[in-house]
């Protein structure tokens, strides 16, 4: 072989090398989980610890990190609804009359959170089906139901309502920030 026919060749192999690994993501596991939740802005150890927590996280890819973060936000908006669902209604027991303003509160927001939920259904479809666009625009509607009940109620809100909210609304933007990050296509 003649010494310029070497050297092509192995500026070729070096060439490929380098290009290869300019678009390796990182490998599946806690560094992925971790770079994916560098890009979640401030709550990282609550976007780490949610889902890691989830068995199938040691496996996934980013959209499957996505679509982990997508369910446990809607675990926290089901479990958000079941409470606002165990408040008390117009009467209590005892016969005596809640004030009327936190009823409405409470069943406003009860609807919003089961349409949330339902809008959550269908961004973790939209994600598995790798239709990005819908799925940020469902995580997006979702939150926005979230936000409605915690402007909707204001000050009658109950101190653990406003912090069911909150937890909710942290949940929903894992979600939502990973399914940004899936359609940016950024790598991570």
């Amino acid at each position: 072989m003649a010494p310029t026919t070497a050297l092509s060749l192995l500026l070729s192999v070096v060439l490929l090398v380098c290009a290869s690994t300019a678009t390796t993501t990182t490998a599946p596991g806690p560094q992925l989980i971790r770079a994916a939740c560098a890009n979640v802005a401030p709550d990282q150890d609550l976007c780490f610890s949610s889902i890691s927590s989830h068995p199938a996280s040691a496996q996934a890819d980013l959209r499957q990190l996505a679509a982990i973060a997508v369910r446990a936000a809607d675990e926290k908006v089901a479990d958000t609804a079941a409470f606002l669902s165990t408040l008390p209604a117009s009467v209590t027991s005892s016969g005596t009359a809640t004030d009327p303003v936190t009823d409405q509160c409470v069943n406003d927001c009860i609807e919003l959170y089961v349409d949330a939920s339902e809008l959550l259904d269908m961004c973790a479809a939209a994600v598995d089906d790798e239709r990005d666009a819908d799925a940020a625009n469902w995580v997006e509607a979702a939150l926005s139901d979230v936000a409605s009940c915690e402007s909707g109620c204001g000050a009658v809100a109950t101190a653990e309502m406003a912090k069911r909210n909150q937890g909710a609304k942290k949940q929903l933007n894992i979600g939502l920030s990973l399914a940004k990050l899936i359609l940016s296509g950024k790598h991570v």
